[in-house]
């Protein structure tokens, strides 16, 4: 007679979000990668500085909305996202580790929630902890309702950044360059010179939202995207990114591993 079949494990959910959250933030502060995170996340505080100490010409608000604008916002916050979206789970991917996380009976969007939460967390809290140190440096606590609207605008690219970045992690080898691409490509060519286009781009998301709280001292932040329309469509970006995350990872092979 046929052997009795062994009844499989079964799929482990909610309960292992922690031990997995935990792994994660061990191996991704672990990697050489996050000194070059630190010291690039740090790059508007020196600005700023340089900027007080040497007595820099025009409006110290005017000075923030710009140093927001053309380095935080172009350059900082995405890059920043993209090192960790990409080396939370695309580094465990490349040299193979991702594999005994694979073998075990854990549910594949617990996983990739992990890893956003994870990247999402580490690049809020450098980006976060950036610019309001820098914006403190430029205009005090003169404008708290533009340090308010650049801080929630750095909060909600990041997310929605780390959350598209770790996705693309998942279904490319290549993510880093893919990344690449949208932010220098897309958003700095693009979004920046086709208005119809700023609807798909994450930075002009944040710079709205931030120029929706500013108020007034906004200046010249906000573009095209209302600050409600900003802030839907980065809630669909990231829940999309999400989505398609889990959906690939949970066809994902042992094999694509190596």
């Amino acid at each position: 007679p046929p052997l009795p079949r062994r009844p499989s494990a079964p799929v482990l959910g909610a309960s292992v979000l922690g031990p997995l959250v935990d792994v994660t933030t061990r191996g991704l502060l672990g990697r050489r990668r996050i000194l070059l995170v630190g010291l690039l996340a740090l790059a508007p505080v020196g600005v700023a500085a340089v900027l007080v100490v040497g007595g820099s010409i025009g409006t110290t608000t005017q000075l923030t909305r710009d140093l927001y604008d053309s380095l935080v916002m172009t350059t900082v916050v995405p890059l920043v996202a993209l090192i960790l979206g990409t080396t939370a789970i695309g580094a465990e991917i490349d040299d193979g580790t991702v594999v005994h996380l694979l073998a075990k009976p854990v549910g594949r969007g617990w996983i990739v929630l992990a890893k956003m939460l994870v990247a999402g967390t580490a690049g809020v809290l450098l980006c976060g902890t950036s610019i309001l140190v820098a914006g403190v440096l430029l205009v005090r606590l003169d404008s708290p309702g533009l340090l308010l609207g650049m801080l929630a605008g750095v909060v909600l690219s990041v997310i929605a950044y780390t959350a598209v970045f770790v996705t693309l992690s998942v279904w490319t080898g290549r993510a880093l360059i893919a990344g690449l691409a949208y932010v220098l490509l897309w958003e700095g060519l693009v979004a920046t010179f086709f208005s119809g286009t700023r609807l798909l781009s994450i930075r002009e998301y944040g710079l709205d939202v931030a120029a929706g709280i500013a108020g007034p001292e906004a200046g010249t932040l906000g573009r095209d995207v209302p600050l409600v329309t900003g802030l839907v469509l980065a809630i669909v970006v990231t829940v999309l990114a999400f989505w398609l995350g889990a959906r690939r990872l949970a066809r994902f092979e042992i094999s694509d591993a190596g």
